[in-house]
């Protein structure tokens, strides 16, 4: 499922405004990041649309293999072009990209955390919190926790 289609599957599920609200702020949010992070960057128009392609299918299962075959490419040339543009492997920014996401549905949504590592295609919920934890130095829980805290201040 790509990124716009879970947002509607996610909007045609909601029952009260405020939840339709929070959607909204999380789409805006999630796009406005994507955008800003493309401005700010220049690539070659093959990275570009490797970037673009993990963007539009964060919610599936795909290798760097599949990212690849997608721009036509061979994935041990495509993984040194890629390393030397954006200067990590496509996998390492496939799972950073996934991570973030991670973040924002954590921050944005009431999803459940066993949901959230099911729609990013973690293989378990705990192995998104070894991640997390890994990664962001406390577990999906207290992430969440801490933004609630900072969102109920406002």
């Amino acid at each position: 499922m790509s990124l716009h289609g879970s947002f509607i599957q996610t909007l045609e599920e909601l029952n009260q405004l405020d939840e339709v609200r929070a959607l909204a702020r999380e789409v805006l949010y999630t796009y406005a990041q994507k955008v800003k992070l493309e401005k700010n960057k220049r690539y070659s128009k093959t990275i570009f649309i490797c970037i673009n392609f993990i963007y539009k299918h964060i919610y599936e299962d795909f290798t760097h293999n599949d990212v690849a075959n997608h721009v036509e490419l061979s994935p041990k040339y495509l993984s040194k072009l890629f390393k030397d543009e954006v200067g990590m492997s496509i996998s390492d920014f496939i799972q950073e990209e996934k991570f973030k996401e991670a973040k924002r549905l954590l921050a944005y949504s009431e999803k459940p955390i066993s949901e959230i590592a099911l729609l990013l295609n973690f293989n378990d919920q705990s192995y998104l919190a070894r991640v997390f934890k890994k990664v962001a130095g406390i577990t999906p829980k207290k992430y969440r926790e801490k933004h609630l805290l900072l969102d109920k201040k406002e």
